[in-house]
């Protein structure tokens, strides 16, 4: 039986652009969210049991970080184009020794705060837009 390894946060990265993945610059934390509906069947046979079957599903990934622009073609500039154009980006959640999550997704929110005597940060809700793949760590 293989040791069971520990994944730490910092290992894991939200990318915009499956290919070449691009980092979004500043990322300090980051939620996965899976969730799917599920429909009561319950029938009198089910003496005093509830049945469910599962219904649809949803994926969606919040996170935020400091601030940072490059100005050279980096996730930062890919975010406002998705955002103004209304199109779905290519979105990988990875974690350097746990599963790797893929699909595509709108950018439901990007607040951005700049407070007098902090960093400036932000945050982003993505909404899964289709499928989420989850490829098994090697």
């Amino acid at each position: 039986m293989a040791t069971p390894v520990k994944t730490l946060g910092g290992s894991c990265t939200v990318k915009i652009d499956a290919a070449p993945d691009v980092v979004i610059l500043g990322q300090q934390n980051a939620t996965l969210n899976i969730s799917a509906d599920l429909i009561e069947v319950t029938t009198k046979s089910a003496i005093s049991n509830k049945e469910f079957v599962p219904g649809w599903r949803e994926w969606n990934i919040d996170f935020d970080g400091i601030l940072m622009t490059a100005g050279d073609g980096s996730a930062a500039d890919h975010i406002k184009d998705y955002w103004e154009t209304g199109t779905a980006a290519a979105i990988v959640f990875y974690c350097s020794a746990g599963d790797t999550y893929t699909g595509n997704a709108l950018f439901e929110s990007i607040d951005l705060e700049a407070p007098q005597d902090k960093e400036a940060r932000y945050k982003i809700k993505l909404k899964g837009a289709g499928a989420l793949t989850i490829a098994a760590a090697a």
